[in-house]
């Protein structure tokens, strides 16, 4: 290997890397868009269980509240991209973590609780899973201890609510997405706002 080609790899490697810290400080609204629609979803499905909301309602609740929530993550997409001429490596495999999680994420809802598979209890901890492996593979990637930290937990909430059969892990599931989503894309997005600040 010549010197020409060794530091051309090593200067794609750096670009790389720097991508990969860029792309960590996202604007974070992703995380609370997402997490005030399912906190919002669950508190419903919690009253509905404690008999304050017919289920029908919650049912038609539930497809607003996802329905809304992919359209307004597919407006921002599309928005950004013809906003940004290039998307670098690290946003290619942000997307593919979060939206496979998503996807995943909408099926166990949607179409395991209609085909009876997965019964309702059990909804909660699987999306909890899904999400610590999401927030895991996401600080592995980029070096962030606070994903990391928070993929822990996930999985401990996701344990506790399969051992727990009881209705009240509806509302622990909300208050798990406020503190371990919704805050943290707060202070994502205030440190988004420093960085264009500063820019």
């Amino acid at each position: 290997m010549d010197t020409k080609q060794a530091e051309l790899e090593l200067s794609e490697i750096k670009r790389i890397m720097e991508d990969s810290r860029r792309i960590m400080v996202d604007d974070g609204t992703g995380f609370i868009l997402w997490g005030f629609l399912v906190a919002l979803g669950l508190i419903s499905s919690y009253l509905s269980v404690l008999g304050y909301i017919e289920w029908n309602i919650t049912s038609i609740a539930w497809f607003a509240l996802i329905g809304l929530g992919w359209l307004i993550t597919i407006f921002q997409l599309r928005r950004e991209k013809k906003v940004r001429k290039s998307v670098s490596f690290a946003e290619k495999v942000a997307g593919a973590i979060w939206g496979s999680a998503g996807i995943t994420m909408t099926i166990i809802g949607f179409v395991g609780s209609y085909t009876g598979l997965v019964k309702g209890m059990g909804i909660s901890p699987l999306m909890a899973c899904v999400l610590a492996a999401a927030f895991f593979v996401s600080g592995v990637i980029y070096n962030d201890k606070t994903f990391r930290y928070l993929s822990f937990g996930w999985w401990a909430g996701a344990l506790v609510m399969f051992f727990w059969h009881s209705p009240h892990t509806l509302l622990l599931f909300a208050i798990m997405i406020i503190l371990m989503q919704v805050l943290p894309g707060y202070m994502m997005y205030n440190k988004w706002k420093k960085e264009i600040n500063a820019a």
